[in-house]
C-alpha cells in the first residue's frame, strides 16, 4: 500500500513528505481514517529517506527492500484523519547498527501534530538486486 503522493525533500538523514488522506485507506469509515496509519506513514516516509541512500550509491538497481520490525513509542494526538486532510510527514533516522535503523517520525495537518512514532526498521543488504534467470 503506497500512502506517500509527493517527497518534499531528502537527504541521508531525513525525509519530509505529504499525502493526502483517501477514502480508499484502510481502516477508512465515514468520518475518515484511524489515526494508526500514521505509523505507516512514518515508517513510508522513512523508507524514502533510506532507499534515496541506496541509489546515491548503486543507481536504480539498489535493493529497496525493507521492513517496519517495531513500534518503539507511538503518541497520538487524534483519534480521526478526515478525508482530503494533507498530511505532512517529518521523519529522520537516528541509530543504527549494521542493518537495524530507528528512526523517529512527527505527522502534522496545518501544523497541528497528529502523532509522533519512533519505530524500528530492518533495510535489506544495500546490493544490487539482479534480475532472475
Amino acid at each position: 500500500m503506497l500512502l506517500i503522493d509527493t517527497v518534499i525533500e531528502v537527504d541521508d538523514n531525513h525525509a519530509v513528505c505529504q499525502a493526502v488522506a483517501q477514502p480508499n485507506w484502510p481502516t477508512a469509515r465515514p468520518q475518515g481514517v484511524s489515526s494508526l496509519l500514521a505509523i505507516e506513514l512514518v515508517a513510508q516516509t522513512v523508507g524514502v529517506c533510506n532507499v534515496w541512500g541506496l541509489m546515491r550509491i548503486h543507481g536504480e538497481k539498489a535493493n529497496k527492500s525493507g521492513w517496519l520490525v517495531a513500534i518503539k513509542k507511538a503518541v497520538f494526538h487524534v483519534d480521526t484523519i478526515h478525508f482530503h486532510d494533507k498530511l505532512i510527514i517529518r521523519a529522520e533516522n537516528g541509530f543504527s547498527y549494521d542493518m537495524f535503523r530507528e528512526a523517529t517520525g512527527r505527522v502534522y495537518h496545518n501544523d497541528q501534530l497528529i502523532a509522533e512514532i519512533v519505530i524500528q526498521i530492518y533495510q535489506a543488504k544495500d546490493q544490487p538486486q539482479t534480475a532472475n534467470p
